[in-house]
């Protein structure tokens, strides 16, 4: 059984730190697209060594009820987070 671990990492979408994320762990420049955008559809995809998964959120507060993005990067070598959740 794979011990899983995981640290949680969060970025604007124009952050310089998701932009040096993604050069320090290999993560293709598309998925990098993807974070900046928040008209993204809910999807799973391989990268080299990693999954890039996007989710949609509802969210609901007292009276209103909105969407969001939260992307995921998922892979045993992401250090220091193995798991980066960014949300826009």
């Amino acid at each position: 059984m794979m011990e899983l671990t995981y640290g949680l990492a969060d970025f604007a979408p124009s952050d310089a730190g998701l932009e040096e994320f993604g050069v320090r762990h290999g993560i293709h420049m598309l998925h990098l697209e993807d974070c900046r955008s928040d008209e993204q559809q809910a999807k799973i995809e391989h990268g080299d060594g990693y999954l890039f998964i996007v989710l949609k959120l509802v969210l609901l507060t007292s009276d209103e009820l909105s969407a969001a993005d939260l992307d995921v990067f998922l892979g045993a070598d992401l250090r220091p987070a193995r798991l980066l959740a960014h949300h826009t």
